[in-house]
């Protein structure tokens, strides 16, 4: 089969990248790769893939030192490629909310759209009108968002379990690993660990332009109860 997948090229796609979409899509491509199947990957330059790797900036765009504006028109073109190249795929994944889908209906190669973070309300407006597309879901729950929608299948993330491997001697602590941000709902973290009395580690990256983290996360950190230990690479993850 010919696949075509297409993430944004703000970060580069490798296995052990901390970013989780990335990692996702690079153990996807591989796997898809190693079970025969011929697959190109859009993204950043700088991507390490078993496929054939398709790209329009040498670095992921993030680490270019351009403006967001342009980030986001070189996001646009790494898209447009791939539509254009579309009859030379069997289906295209496309990694996005919305930012693909104003393509899709141009091209007779179908897509199938994933969804890695929730939606936000001006993005349902304009899924409104694409809701005959198709979707895939990682969670049932997910699809409550927006159930119009129609979900071809729901489909759970991979687990490594040689490198995600069980423990069953874990130290007494509770793990919150993500983004520090509202809709994530680390501060429900923190309440329910101090009401079970089970101390709190939280890892991740806060965004200093949101007031989340000075008001709802910080006041807690006591390096005891919680504590924070900063944004954690692959194998401090592990």
């Amino acid at each position: 089969m010919k696949i075509f997948q297409l993430v944004s090229n703000y970060h580069p796609v490798y296995p052990s990248s901390n970013q989780a979409i990335y990692s996702h899509v690079a153990w996807l491509t591989n796997g898809l790769v190693a079970r025969g199947h011929e697959v190109n990957l859009f993204a950043s330059g700088d991507s390490e893939t078993d496929a054939n790797l398709f790209s329009i900036t040498p670095l992921a765009t993030s680490q270019m030192g351009i403006s967001e504006n342009l980030r986001r028109n070189y996001f646009h073109l790494l898209t447009s490629i791939c539509y254009a190249r579309a009859a030379k795929a069997d289906i295209i994944h496309a990694h996005f909310n919305i930012s693909n889908i104003f393509y899709s209906n141009l091209v007779t190669t179908p897509t199938i759209q994933s969804f890695h973070t929730p939606l936000k309300e001006d993005e349902k407006i304009i899924l409104e009108s694409f809701k005959t597309q198709k979707f895939v879901s990682f969670s049932l729950a997910q699809r409550k968002q927006m159930p119009q929608l129609n979900w071809v299948g729901n489909i759970y993330h991979g687990v490594d379990t040689n490198k995600f491997a069980f423990n069953p001697t874990p130290q007494d602590y509770f793990l919150y690993l993500g983004r520090i941000t509202e809709e994530k709902g680390i501060h429900f973290a923190i309440e329910s660990a101090k009401a079970a009395n089970v101390p709190l580690i939280i890892a991740g990256r806060s965004y200093l332009t949101e007031s989340y983290w000075q008001s709802q996360i910080e006041p807690h950190i006591d390096d005891k109860m919680v504590r924070y230990v900063g944004e954690a690479d692959f194998d401090k993850k592990i």
